[in-house]
């Protein structure tokens, strides 16, 4: 038995109307937390990119597709989802029954008996129908759409309408905003959001790759139409070190550069005129930033009345990242306006593995080119050398440039190919080939020789192979002057010898001899104290270029008659080759010698002293050679007898040949006293030919003759005789050497009397020529006497009193 239509239709009505208001109530409150989700992510799009300003469009998309990803989810979940919920008659009457409990499960009852084959169960029909009737009976009076809580739907969707208002209110507001946000996150186009600070340009020089431990400057440019901050920071992020802020200030310099290059200049005039800038500001002592626009106008006229409004707000801020040696990002923040993040990245710089240099010496030193080690990073040259260099780097390149100190030295280096394999364009080559000429003068004692490299990546390597060069200057000649044949007391006539010595690394270029007279201290009237003049004399004959050179030079004095008691001071000058574009030559003095002009009979009185002492020390070298002569005779005597050799024989031998030794030495000593008195007589002019001759011929010769051929070897044979064994041999050989030694007594006895003889004569010349000089003074006093007394005779003998 089934039962239908149990349910009246009033019941039914309430039961669709209950559904009705139910979906109403879940598409109210999903409607309204779509709302507030959609404002969630305009919001949440908008800060993001407000605060990052995101740059690239993909980004913006990404961010937006997770703030729609957000809003979805809150459709489905809480929109569509429950709306999907399918809600039977059964369930309907739930809702109803557990809002209305005085319907004490009639409602449901019934709704069962309807759709139930209720034969098998027994039921009353009866039963049944009324509790039909009495659930049809309750339910229709009731109010279905009680069991909604519709008050709490009105309070979300007054939510999401505040929500949605204050989204309007917020775009209204900062509509200046919202518009570029619209454009960049619904449209995706790139338009920048208005702002009081733009930073219009962040770079960095060479570039966003450093080599490792190098430096980068940053130039941050703040637009000068909007507010340019009074510093911008500087944020770095180290990874595992944390962040670090720097605040940087407007420069001045790099605001006029920046102004210049943009107005078309090169970047190279530009740093020019802020230094001509700089250098007027110190002048007038006077900040930059205060110039007035005619003042800067004076200084370059590059500069115009755009750059002196510029210098009165700079908008350029520049920072160094120095010693770099491991990546990180920055960005800089001014006022409103922060920077994405910029990544620097670091890289091995190019490093030379192996170098070698080769020096090319200036012509002027005529030496070949060699090379030098740099194995202690020292290099010794000369100024005016070429040095190249020669090597290999770790990496591809694509140019060099070498510094000296500061400044480019040379053309760009040009890397070559290093083996058969390479191709002919520079990609790829390792090679680097270079030369540098340094000028002809250096004023520093050392310089630093730079190698920068540059590889195919652009990364450039400012630090790398770094030598110093040792300046080398060409070193002045070493002059060595000395006298020959005169000492310090000359003749007015006389003739100096001089020998002078020159060694110069490079080659000697010239030497001369220079001449001071001075009058002495004490002056009379026929000698007035002058000035001293210096004359000038070349020395001939010299053998330019040569390393080393040994000259002589006579100064002859007698041409410029010089009085007794003057003084002369002599030195020599040697010159080098240094050419004059380097500086030379270089010149180096001798020491001074000085001379003393003395009368002839004062030198000749000092030779004639010098003599006698020489003939004194001569005359016991001749009592020598009589000892030395009767000790061999008596040795001789012994052996006559027929005696054996014994050991008195040999020692008187031994003694004779000592003897003789010194016997020949002391004669040598006195040959070259008496030579050096005859140069000196031949230096002063102060001697006859003849007694040169007869000093030459009949003393220093015999003496010389007999020192040096004579009697050593008659000592060396008294030595090998004091060791003979035959008696026999031994008595011929003392007789033959008595003789010998006997004709040298008489030889030396000679030469000591013509020493005697020469030194009486020299005697009777000195006394006559002083006689005569005197005889020649006094005659010119009577003269001078006599014609005074002949001027007054015919004067009157009384005159008026003066």
């Amino acid at each position: 038995m089934r039962f239908e239509n149990l349910i009246s239709p009033p019941v039914h009505k309430k039961l669709s109307s209950l559904k009705f208001a139910l979906r109403a109530h879940l598409a109210g409150r999903g409607t309204a937390l779509v709302l507030v989700a959609l404002v969630a992510a305009v919001f949440f799009s908008f800060a993001i990119d407000r605060k990052l300003e995101l740059e690239q469009r993909l980004q913006r998309i990404l961010i937006t597709l997770a703030a729609l990803g957000g809003v979805g989810y809150v459709v489905w979940r809480y929109l569509l989802r429950p709306l999907r919920v399918p809600m039977t008659l059964d369930e309907l009457a739930l809702v109803l029954e557990r809002h209305y409990p005085k319907l004490d499960d009639r409602l449901i009852s019934t709704l069962d008996f309807s759709f139930q084959d209720m034969a098998g169960v027994g039921a009353s029909e009866a039963l049944i129908r009324r509790v039909a009737e009495q659930a049809n009976s309750l339910a229709e009076g009731l109010d279905s759409r009680a069991p909604v809580r519709g008050r709490e739907t009105w309070i979300r969707l007054a939510v999401a309408t505040g929500a949605v208002a204050i989204l309007v209110t917020f775009s209204a507001v900062r509509a200046r905003d919202m518009g570029p946000w619209f454009m960049r996150n619904v449209l995706f186009q790139n338009v920048p959001y208005p702002r009081q600070t733009n930073l219009t340009e962040v770079r960095a020089d060479p570039g966003f790759k450093v080599a490792r431990g190098g430096s980068i400057e940053i130039t941050v440019v703040a637009d000068p139409q909007h507010v340019v901050p009074e510093f911008v920071t500087v944020l770095k992020k180290y990874p595992g070190l944390g962040d670090q802020d720097e605040d940087v200030y407007p420069s001045v310099r790099a605001t006029l550069a920046e102004y210049l290059v943009g107005e078309g200049h090169s970047r190279d005039a530009a740093i020019g005129a802020t230094d001509a800038m700089v250098a007027l500001a110190k002048k007038l002592g006077k900040p930059v930033s205060e110039l007035s626009a005619e003042a800067i106008l004076s200084a370059s006229a590059e500069f115009g009345s755009g750059a002196a409004r510029r210098l009165r707000r700079p908008n350029v801020f520049v920072t160094t990242f120095k010693d770099i040696t491991q990546p990180f990002e920055f960005r800089v923040i001014g006022n409103d306006h922060t920077t994405r993040w910029y990544q620097i990245d670091v890289v091995d710089p190019p490093e030379l593995v192996k170098l070698s240099f080769t020096v090319d010496f200036p012509a002027y030193m005529k030496e070949e080119s060699e090379p030098v080690s740099a194995a202690h990073g020292v290099l010794i040259v000369p100024p005016g050398s070429t040095i190249t260099l020669d090597g290999t780097a770790n990496k591809d390149l694509v140019s060099g440039q070498l510094w000296l100190g500061d400044r480019r030295a040379g053309d760009p280096l040009v890397p070559v190919p290093s083996g058969p394999g390479r191709s002919a364009d520079t990609t790829g080559r390792r090679r680097i080939k270079g030369a540098v000429t340094l000028p002809d003068r250096v004023e520093e004692s050392s310089l630093t020789l730079r190698v920068e490299l540059t590889d195919t990546a652009g990364i450039a390597n400012p630090r790398g192979a770094v030598y110093v060069l040792r300046i080398d200057p060409d070193r002045a000649p070493l002059v060595y002057m000395d006298r020959q044949g005169v000492r310090g007391d000359i003749s007015a006539r006389a003739r100096i010898p001089l020998v002078i010595q020159v060694r110069d690394d490079h080659g000697v270029g010239g030497i001369e001899v220079s001449m001071t007279a001075t009058a002495p201290p004490i002056t009379t009237a026929s000698a007035p104290a002058g000035e001293p003049v210096e004359t000038t004399f070349a020395v001939q004959d010299v053998p330019i270029g040569e390393a080393e050179v040994q000259v002589t030079h006579d100064l002859d004095i007698q041409p410029m008659k010089l009085p007794i008691g003057h003084l002369v001071r002599v030195r020599a000058t040697a010159s080098d080759t240094l050419p004059a574009s380097f500086g030379g030559p270089n010149l180096t003095h001798s020491a001074v010698h000085t001379f003393k002009i003395v009368p002839d009979a004062e030198l000749l009185s000092e030779l004639i002293r010098r003599q006698k002492e020489i003939r004194d020390e001569f005359r016991r070298t001749v009592d020598l050679q009589a000892a030395a002569r009767d000790r061999l005779r008596a040795a001789r005597d012994v052996l006559a007898k027929g005696a054996n050799i014994d050991a008195e024989v040999r020692r008187k031998l031994s003694a004779t040949a000592a003897d003789q030794f010194q016997i020949a030495a002391q004669c040598a000593v006195a040959a070259k006293q008496m030579r050096d008195i005859r140069d000196e007589i031949s230096a002063n002019r102060i001697g006859t030919p003849v007694q040169q001759r007869n000093l030459l011929e009949k003393i220093i010769q015999p003496l010389e003759e007999v020192a040096e051929k004579a009697m050593p070897p008659v000592a060396e044979s008294l030595i090998r005789a004091s060791k003979e064994t035959d008696a026999e041999s031994l008595r011929e050989y003392t007789v033959t050497s008595s003789e010998i030694l006997d004709g040298f007594y008489s030889r030396l006895e000679a030469i000591l009397k013509q020493m005697q003889k020469e030194q009486s004569r020299q005697e009777l010349v000195t006394w006559l020529k002083q006689i005569l000089g005197d005889s020649e003074q006094v005659e010119k006093i009577i003269e001078k006497h006599l014609d005074e007394e002949r001027g007054t005779i015919w004067e009157p003998q009384t005159r008026p009193a003066r």
